[in-house]
């Protein structure tokens, strides 16, 4: 319930802190930690989803492209997912939060001035922007399990020119497009641990909808940085994991 609450403010479905929970503390194989995050991720930015298209914050001219072009990255993902093992799995993982928050962080304390028209048409993301996010997004999603937001947010806040709320949003919408194809792809594999699964879904879809609300009273900069501490903090567990 605390991932899917934490997941849904920042856009990123709560994955990136229900799998170092799986790993550390219920000591699950990678592949099987990642497809019940995926679950999780599912269930959750499907709940939230539907509050924010009722907010009017998705941009599913964004939204839409970018999930369609997830598919085959999210294959291949979910198949790597289950041939890591767990030490290059968690460091890779850590690695890649830790980035990807440090990248958040420098966005959100960089001053920034008020964007010309033109500076505005040339963020405008191009037919092979939507494509590369597309494959990177499935890929992600699928093989750490966490539905691939921590990549479309910082490449949304990169190449377009919408607010940090209507990105989380859009994102929110593109992980609940694709996860599907992963949780399908798990499931071949045999990943899939039904209790868990479950378990996790039902406290996603609450949690997707109180997310969704507590969202809506945050400013763009708190987000931001409350985005970045969850990463590094998520990081972290799954560093001391293998050291402790």
């Amino acid at each position: 319930m605390g991932a899917s609450v934490i997941g849904s403010i920042v856009g990123l479905g709560g994955g990136f802190i229900a799998v170092p929970i799986l790993r550390v503390f219920f000591h699950l194989a990678p592949g099987v930690a990642a497809g019940a995050s995926l679950v999780l991720v599912f269930a959750n930015t499907l709940s939230a989803s539907v509050q924010f298209a009722r907010q009017k914050r998705v941009a599913f001219d964004l939204a839409i492209p970018i999930a369609l072009c997830a598919i085959p990255g999210s294959i291949f993902g979910a198949i790597l997912s289950a041939h890591v093992s767990g030490p290059v799995f968690d460091t890779a993982y850590a690695i890649f939060l830790s980035a990807v928050a440090i990248d958040v962080l420098r966005r959100t304390v960089r001053k920034t001035t008020q964007p010309s028209r033109t500076e505005l048409a040339l963020r405008k993301p191009r037919w092979y922007f939507i494509l590369l996010a597309g494959l990177v997004v499935g890929f992600i999603s699928s093989l750490f399990g966490i539905g691939g937001g921590v990549v479309v947010i910082p490449l949304l806040l990169f190449a377009t020119s919408e607010e940090m709320h209507v990105v989380t949003a859009t994102s929110t919408a593109i992980i609940a497009m694709t996860a599907p194809v992963g949780i399908i792809t798990q499931g071949f594999q045999h990943d899939l641990v039904w209790p868990i699964c479950i378990a996790l879904a039902a406290a996603g879809l609450v949690g997707g909808q109180l997310g969704a609300l507590v969202a809506q009273r945050i400013s763009s900069s708190q987000l931001s940085v409350f985005l970045a501490f969850m990463m590094v903090l998520a990081a972290a567990g799954m560093v001391l994991r293998n050291v402790l």
